[in-house]
């Protein structure tokens, strides 16, 4: 008989969802069903052997311990509630009966029942939520909230509805909340509490009692079969809102009137601006008169300054080239004579009057070099711009010191002081070159 009442009690824990348990008076785990491993993660071989410590945290060990020590006193406990630590860290909420194991008139451990009511205590937790959020919801200031049988007996109101009956909360329900109102008001409202228990639909109406304003909003709460079992009444003091509605039209109204006063003025002010943009228009066209005119003459002016240009550099040309000529005539033609007229044996007088043509041909290659591009930015001797004058024309420093009759070193030199007059650098960059970039 003792062997079937242990296979009974093995097979009931392993079919049982709840874990099972039976702890030593140490708290160390002596037996487990095997829900435990659905519940806390752990296989029974994984749990037997460890202490309950191992599945609690400090608080809840210190929180549970008096209710074992009950336990052990030979006092079961009924209901704990428990956090516990699953294999994987995560918290799991048990609810956990326990009782003394005896044998042989001896207490010698704990032999419980752990159930997992993680899930039951969130769904309470988050009906708790749901029912205050409701509650905060019925007891907005100003809105009365009651619910009705079919008889219009009040079987549930906010704290709105007792300051209207002025009395308790408690004394509202059972009210009949017909009573309070004038026998053809109320035999109104019974037809309305009737259509919604027939149709199973709401609806909605207002009322004006001395100077205040009331929306009501019936709405039919259903039993699962879909019979309408109770009727939910909100009503609202909806006094401000009229009172502004009113004062709204009335302002409304006033601003129509304002309206028509302002749109005859701004008719007479848009007649004002339509002749005023007229002439706008007029002066408008005739500045466009005045600026095409402009611009015909600003145009004339610019092309008779680009022919002006034109001339201008045109004259500069002939006259650069005048000057050109005119040196190289100086240079490759008379002076060549002057030089064998000097050789010739010329008497004190003669030598004066050569010595005399000789200045003004002098004075006429200076002038003459003014007009020419090349010497107005530098500052060159007589000389060196005859030099240069035959540089330009590809003479060489041997062929220029025969025309001028100076020594080739002298032309060397001269040839030098050009170069670093117009600031010639580089040593390979020939005169020549650098004086015809110049013109």
């Amino acid at each position: 008989m003792p062997k079937l009442s242990e296979k009974k009690f093995q097979l009931m824990a392993e079919l049982s969802a709840d874990y099972i348990f039976q702890f030593d008076l140490d708290g160390t785990l002596a037996y487990c069903s095997p829900s435990i491993e659905n519940i806390l993660g752990y296989t029974p071989a994984e749990a037997v052997g460890k202490n309950i410590r191992e599945h609690l945290t400090k608080s809840e060990f210190d929180k549970i311990t008096p209710h074992f020590q009950e336990v052990i006193s030979g006092i079961p406990q009924n209901g704990l509630e428990v956090e516990c630590i699953t294999k994987t860290g995560d918290t799991v909420s048990l609810e956990i009966n326990a009782a003394p194991f005896w044998e042989n008139n001896h207490i010698f451990g704990i032999f419980g029942i752990a159930r997992d009511i993680t899930q039951r205590k969130k769904q309470h937790e988050e009906l708790y939520d749901k029912q205050k959020t409701i509650d905060a919801l019925l007891n907005v200031p100003d809105c009365e909230y009651l619910v009705l049988d079919r008889n219009a007996t009040i079987l549930d109101a906010n704290i709105g509805m007792a300051i209207r009956f002025d009395t308790s909360l408690k004394n509202v329900i059972g009210r009949n909340a017909l009573d309070p109102l004038p026998p053809k008001v109320a035999k109104s409202r019974k037809v309305l509490l009737e259509r919604v228990f027939k149709t199973g639909e709401g609806c909605r109406y207002e009322d004006r009692i001395e100077n205040l304003s009331f929306d009501h909003s019936l709405s039919p709460i259903k039993s699962p079969n879909g019979t309408v079992t109770k009727v939910a009444i909100l009503c609202r003091d909806i006094t401000y809102i009229k009172t502004i509605e009113q004062q709204l039209r009335e302002t409304v109204a006033l601003l129509e009137k304002q309206g028509e006063r302002r749109s005859e003025s701004l008719c007479e002010t848009q007649e004002m601006l339509c002749g005023e943009l007229q002439r706008c228009q007029r002066i408008s066209k005739e500045l466009q008169k005045k600026e095409k005119e402009l611009h015909d003459k600003i145009r004339k002016i610019e092309e008779a300054e680009t022919a002006l240009t034109v001339l201008l550099r045109k004259r500069d040309e002939e006259r650069r080239a005048l000057a050109e000529e005119m040196m190289i005539k100086v240079t490759q033609g008379i002076q060549p004579s002057l030089k064998k007229l000097r050789k010739s044996g010329l008497s004190e007088n003669q030598q004066t009057y050569l010595k005399f043509i000789e200045s003004k041909m002098t004075h006429l290659f200076s002038t003459a070099s003014t007009l020419d591009p090349l010497w107005q930015n530098v500052t060159l001797t007589p000389t060196e711009k005859q030099i240069a004058a035959l540089i330009r024309e590809n003479k060489s420093s041997k062929e220029i010191a025969e025309v001028l009759d100076i020594a080739k070193s002298t032309v060397d030199t001269h040839r030098e002081n050009i170069r670093k007059k117009i600031g010639i650098k580089n040593k390979k960059t020939t005169l020549k070159k650098a004086i015809l970039s110049i013109n």
